[in-house]
């Protein structure tokens, strides 16, 4: 078993007045869309059954060996991944470097190993390129929130 576990509570005081529930989803009832090079799960966002009173999306990605997956970058978002199996690196843009603008092929590839953990800015890319390396594949929890917010306990 793999788990993975978050909490979303920006506005302490509020959730205190709200009854705690619980709720077991299983596999099946997450909207997934497989590519010839990833297995993409939306855990929180469109199409998922979790609702949550924050502007927060994740998804549970797997990228098959040796092939990219290309995650866009909102504007004023940060993006956060977790490596939870494999490696690969991370760098701007998808595709091939004939593909990219010269800025784009010229940007910055990162390598990261399991259990390591990034956070992407879209800065100058709308895109992030997510490369699993060769031999394995590459399971990542990615995090999708503002950039800036209002919140109470916030502190940056």
């Amino acid at each position: 078993m793999e788990g993975f576990q978050i909490w979303f509570e920006p506005h302490l005081s509020e959730a205190v007045k709200r009854p705690p529930t619980y709720r077991q989803y299983e596999h099946e009832e997450f909207p997934s869309v497989t590519t010839d090079a990833a297995v993409v799960k939306t855990v929180i966002g469109d199409g998922s059954p979790v609702s949550i009173v924050v502007d927060a999306r994740m998804w549970d990605v797997t990228v098959k060996p040796g092939r990219t997956y290309v995650q866009p970058l909102r504007k004023d978002y940060t993006l956060t991944a977790l490596a939870i199996r494999g490696g690969g690196t991370v760098g701007a843009g998808g595709g091939s470097d004939a593909d990219k603008s010269p800025v784009q092929a010229a940007a910055t590839v990162t390598a990261f190993g399991h259990k390591d953990f990034l956070v992407l800015e879209p800065e100058g890319s709308p895109e992030a390129a997510f490369t699993a390396q060769d031999d394995a594949e590459l399971r990542l929890i990615l995090i999708e929130v503002p950039a800036r917010v209002n919140y109470p306990l916030y502190r940056k």
